[in-house]
C-alpha cells in the first residue's frame, strides 16, 4: 500500500514539474495521466487515486527515491579508451552509436576526472557556426565580448589559438553530441585540424546519424564532408553496448540485489547478440531503459517495504 508519505513527495514532485513546466495540465501530459487525476492529488482527494496511479506519476515524472549512482561499465571504459587514446595521440577521431548507451555520461565522466589535464567538453545543438564557436569560446572561459563584434573568423582562431598555446598539454576537445551540429559548423573542424595538427586531440560524439550525414556528404560531394571525413580518417568508432555484468553492477549499486530480478530487468531491456572474440555476447543498447526498470523497482521496494 502507498504510504502518505509517498504521496506527500509525488505530490511535491508534481508542484516541481508544474513551476517548470507551466500548468499542471501539462504535468498531467508528461505523467501520462487525465488533468482529473492531477487534481485529485494536489486537493489532498487521495482515495480516488489508485496505488498503481501514484506509482505511474512518480515513475513518470522521474522522482528520485535516492541519488541515482554510476559505474563503470562496458560502453565507459571502450570510451575511455579512445579518448585517452585521441588525447595522447592527438588524434581527430569520431565516435558514432545510438542514443542511449551511455556516450554523454561516460564523456561527462572522463571531463571529470582530467579536467586538471586541458581536457575540454562542449555539449552541443541545434547550433550553427556563430553559436557554436560562441559557445565554445565561452566553455574556454575565452572573454569575447571584450573584443567588440567579432567575425567567425576572429571566433575561430581565437579558439584555434587557445589550444596552440597549450600544445605542450596536449589538450583535447570532446564535441559531445557533434551530429547536432549544422554543416557550417562541422566544417569549422576542419580549420581546427588544419591549425592545431599534431597539437589537439578532438573526438567527435553522436548517434549513428553522425555517420550517415557524413557518409552521405561525401557520396553526394557536398561541401567539406569529404574534407571532414578525411580528418576523422573515415572511420567511425561504434561501441558494444552494455553487458549483463555492466546491467548488475548498476542494479547492485542503486540498490537491487536480487538475481533474478536483475536478469529480468536485463531481459526486459532486449539485449541484442553481438560476436566478441569469436563469441556471441548480449548487449543491451540503452542505459536509459536500464534506469527507468531500476527506478521502477525501487518504487514499488518503497511501497512494499521488507520485514525487518
Amino acid at each position: 500500500m502507498v504510504t502518505t508519505e509517498f504521496k506527500k513527495l509525488v505530490v511535491q514532485c508534481i508542484e516541481k514539474e508544474k513551476t517548470s513546466l507551466g500548468s499542471y495540465a501539462k504535468v498531467a501530459k508528461r505523467a501520462s495521466v487525465t488533468p482529473g487525476v492531477i487534481s485529485f492529488c494536489i486537493n489532498n482527494l487521495w482515495e480516488n487515486v489508485s496505488d498503481e496511479m501514484w506509482l505511474q506519476i512518480a515513475q513518470e515524472l522521474k522522482m528520485q527515491t535516492n541519488e541515482w549512482k554510476v559505474v563503470d561499465t562496458t560502453t565507459s571504459k571502450m570510451t575511455e579508451q579512445v579518448l585517452v587514446s585521441a588525447k595522447e595521440r592527438q588524434l581527430f577521431m569520431a565516435l558514432a552509436h545510438r542514443a542511449g548507451v551511455g556516450k554523454s555520461e561516460a564523456c561527462k565522466l572522463f571531463e571529470d576526472n582530467w579536467k586538471s589535464q586541458c581536457v575540454f567538453r562542449i555539449e552541443c545543438r541545434e547550433w550553427g557556426k556563430r553559436e557554436f564557436l560562441q559557445q565554445l569560446c565561452i566553455r574556454l572561459g575565452l572573454d569575447t565580448k571584450r573584443k567588440g563584434h567579432l567575425s567567425l573568423d576572429e571566433l575561430l582562431m581565437m579558439a584555434v589559438g587557445f589550444f596552440q598555446e597549450r600544445y605542450f598539454h596536449k589538450p583535447l576537445l570532446i564535441v559531445d553530441e557533434g551530429d547536432k551540429l549544422k554543416p557550417a559548423a562541422l566544417r569549422s573542424l576542419i580549420t581546427f585540424y588544419n591549425e592545431c595538427s599534431d597539437k589537439l586531440g578532438l573526438v567527435i560524439v553522436g548517434t549513428d546519424n553522425l555517420e550517415i550525414e557524413i557518409k552521405r556528404g561525401v557520396k553526394y560531394n557536398r561541401k567539406g564532408y569529404d574534407e571532414l571525413d578525411s580528418r576523422f580518417g573515415r572511420n567511425f568508432i561504434h561501441l558494444y553496448g552494455s553487458t549483463l555484468d555492466d546491467v548488475r553492477a548498476i542494479c547492485e549499486a542503486n540498490g537491487i540485489k536480487d538475481k533474478a530480478l536483475i536478469k529480468s530487468i536485463f531481459k526486459e531491456c532486449e539485449p541484442l547478440p553481438r560476436k566478441v572474440d569469436e563469441r556471441f555476447v548480449d548487449f543491451v543498447q540503452d542505459l536509459r531503459r536500464v534506469k527507468r526498470a531500476v527506478t521502477r523497482e525501487l518504487l514499488k521496494a518503497s511501497l512494499n517495504p521488507s520485514p525487518s
